[in-house]
């Protein structure tokens, strides 16, 4: 697994990290649609 984490972004499929990133913009995403709704 540390070996998998210090490696650079060559995996071919990245998954976990697509998951990830799709949450934070996700949560950007809600963040601004809260913001201007209120």
């Amino acid at each position: 697994m540390r070996n998998q984490i210090t490696r650079p972004r060559r995996s071919p499929k990245p998954q976990k990290h697509n998951r990830r990133r799709q949450s934070s913009l996700w949560s950007q995403l809600i963040s601004v649609v809260i913001h201007i709704y209120i």
